[in-house]
């Protein structure tokens, strides 16, 4: 690379990414700095990255305990961004720009953003009332948990004041410089209610998603965080789909930390060892462009976790998978979703039950609605035996999020908790609904056939049995102790599987 007097040649400096960039120095802290634009931090250290991926030079020392130290691009960088930013902000104040108005690359109308972004729209009612408190409550509980997604940019309330569902998403996407339009419509007979919400592609008009939720609204502000909760539910495994189909159509050395985590992440969605493995040089890649990236820590603690407890028990994935994880759980971060992993896999692998529910706790409560930490959570809560709250916590995953591709995990944990209780046909019946949402994960085939044998039924098992062996060739009930179990549901797996004849 050249030297720092000619950083950024031929390249455009995206006006928010330096904002945050200052804030940073000046707060002496990436927490702060991202409470100070409304983001996470998460999301404020994706934009560093990307920052000195365009300048071509690292510009923060981030050592541990060590506060914010600049490198010497980072100085020189720091001496003429606050002339930049305080030119840019006259500018907009003169011509009356919207306060999330970014710079444009005028070839190919991009925002420059690496996360994607969104704004919602005020909701309609449909019987044209001026002040529809339920519509605004709807629309600020869905931001609120919008807001809490890392990896999600998402537009203050303020941003869409004045805007309706009638407005041109186009133009929205380019005066507030978002990717995604949120919008949504409120229908009411007597105390039924019916909120219908679509996200359109703000450059395209293209309809990526749609969701009606219904219910009956006695408490509107109950009500309000009921139908949000319901819509983010779906709204982030979607929305993360979309943006994982766009990193498909480029190439892997073009992608960033986030990209090359979408790019990873249905690989370990997959829960079998040999996508497993082929998510590793993704996350590795991460880690390389964000040494601190918590997501790409987590994907890669669950890795390891799948490639030991279904690729034969290495002690080095054991030894990794906990490391990476204690990587992120020892960290500050505020991505919820990456610490609800990351104690999964040490729940699973240390046999340390209290401490990492506990930490899955906290990290629901950072991202209530995220799909993903409620079907591990479930399932943690049923491998340690606290079946009330596994049974709960599976019934409000699957009711916010059915079809995400995790959700096999919460009818897997309601079939172990039936498992426990001797309901072996309502726990055979689970683990069959668990197979059906994830047709390739071995665990679901092996469980029903074990719970058909302590329901008396082995002969009907061994299809079941077969296909389980088939996915999983490898596969000894030693899984069992391998494990962190608790003891009822491991006596009751082992005692199936000694009547089907297997042996740890």
């Amino acid at each position: 690379m050249g030297d720092a007097g000619t950083m950024g040649t031929g390249r455009s400096l995206d006006i928010d990414l330096l904002r945050s960039f200052v804030l940073i120095v000046e707060e002496r802290s990436f927490t702060r700095a991202a409470e100070r634009v409304g983001r996470t931090q998460s999301a404020v250290s994706l934009q560093v990255q990307r920052l000195e991926s365009l300048v071509g030079h690292r510009l923060i020392e981030r050592g541990k305990g060590a506060g914010i130290r600049l490198t010497t691009q980072g100085d020189y960088l720091l001496e003429r961004a606050g002339e930049l930013l305080s030119l840019n902000d006259d500018i907009l104040g003169s011509v009356g720009a919207g306060s999330l108005k970014r710079e444009r690359n005028p070839a190919d109308g991009s925002t420059g953003l690496d996360l994607p972004s969104l704004a919602v729209l005020p909701f309609r009612n449909a019987r044209d009332e001026p002040k529809d408190f339920l519509a605004a409550g709807v629309v600020d509980s869905v931001i609120a948990r919008l807001s809490r997604i890392s990896w999600l940019v998402v537009a203050g309330t303020g941003s869409t004041v004045g805007l309706n569902e009638r407005v041109d998403v186009r133009r929205v996407g380019r005066e507030l410089n978002v990717r995604y339009v949120l919008q949504g419509s409120v229908r009411q007979a007597g105390r039924r209610v019916r909120i219908s919400a679509q996200l359109l592609e703000a450059e395209t008009r293209r309809h990526c998603w749609t969701a009606d939720c219904d219910g009956v609204a006695d408490d509107l502000f109950d009500f309000a965080d009921q139908i949000a909760d319901q819509i983010v539910g779906v709204l982030e495994p979607g929305l993360r789909r979309i943006e994982t189909e766009r990193t498909q159509r480029r190439p892997t050395d073009s992608l960033d930390a986030f990209g090359l985590y979408l790019r990873a992440f249905p690989l370990v969605e997959a829960q079998m060892p040999g996508k497993a493995s082929q998510a590793l040089p993704l996350l590795r890649r991460a880690l390389e462009l964000d040494p601190d990236y918590a997501s790409a820590h987590a994907l890669l603690a669950w890795c390891h976790e799948l490639r030991f407890a279904r690729g034969g028990y290495g002690k080095e994935d054991r030894e990794s998978a906990l490391l990476h994880a204690k990587t992120v759980l020892d960290g500050d971060t505020d991505d919820g979703t990456a610490l609800v992993i990351a104690a999964f896999v040490t729940n699973l692998l240390a046999k340390e039950d209290e401490v990492a529910l506990s930490t899955m706790e906290r990290g629901l409560s950072m991202n209530p609605s995220s799909a993903i930490a409620l079907h591990l959570c479930a399932q943690a809560n049923a491998l340690a035996g606290r079946r009330r709250s596994a049974v709960s916590l599976a019934d409000q995953a699957l009711r916010l999020s059915p079809t995400d591709g995790l959700s096999f995990q919460a009818h897997m944990a309601l079939g172990e908790a039936a498992l426990e209780e001797e309901r072996f046909t309502d726990a055979a019946s689970c683990f069959a609904r668990a197979a059906r949402s994830k047709p390739n994960f071995s665990t679901a085939y092996i469980y029903q056939a074990i719970a058909l044998a302590q329901a008396g039924r082995a002969s009907h098992a061994s299809d079941r049995l077969a296909r389980g062996y088939e996915l999983e060739p490898g596969f000894s009930p030693r899984a069992f102790f391998e494990h962190d179990l608790n003891d009822s549901l491991r006596a009751s797996l082992v005692a199936g599987a000694g009547r089907l004849g297997l042996a740890p």
